[in-house]
């Protein structure tokens, strides 16, 4: 059986407070209002938010895009402006389907601080807004 978002979700949250970080779930989820018969975004959250934040035991920010392992190559332009953001300021920045590549990930950037590492570790596929397709972050000048 595939694992769910939700499933991963409990996964890291697990595995993060085990090893001293201090983090939160962010639920950017639009929710259905009954007055006006519609989705609405959830205002409250910067668009692209992660799906986790906060920090480790020494500090640095973390930020978390959770995916199951069907989604884990691509996310919205909107969560790649975000975690590039993140990344540019220094933060230590993962899109992941699973502990381990967070494991592998978050030991090599402690070693090496590097942003580079983080953003050619970012999903390929990046979803246009109001478009169908998907394009190569590699294409993407910022």
């Amino acid at each position: 059986m595939p694992k769910s978002e939700k499933y991963v979700e409990a996964e890291v949250i697990k595995y993060l407070r085990h090893n001293g970080f201090s983090v939160h779930v962010y639920e950017s989820k639009a929710s259905f209002s009954k007055s006006s018969n519609s989705y609405r975004k959830n205002r409250s959250l910067v668009e692209g938010h992660s799906d986790i934040a906060g920090c480790d035991k020494d500090g640095l920010a973390v930020y978390i895009e959770l995916k199951t392992p069907k989604t884990d190559n691509s996310m919205r332009m909107s969560q790649y402006m975000f975690l590039r953001e993140k990344i540019k300021f220094g933060a230590f920045v993962c899109v992941i389907s699973g502990i381990d590549k967070l494991e592998a990930l978050y030991s090599e950037f402690k070693k090496t601080r590097s942003k580079d590492l983080l953003i050619n570790a970012l999903p390929e596929n990046v979803e246009l807004p109001g478009r169908s397709g998907k394009i190569l972050r590699s294409s993407i000048c910022i």
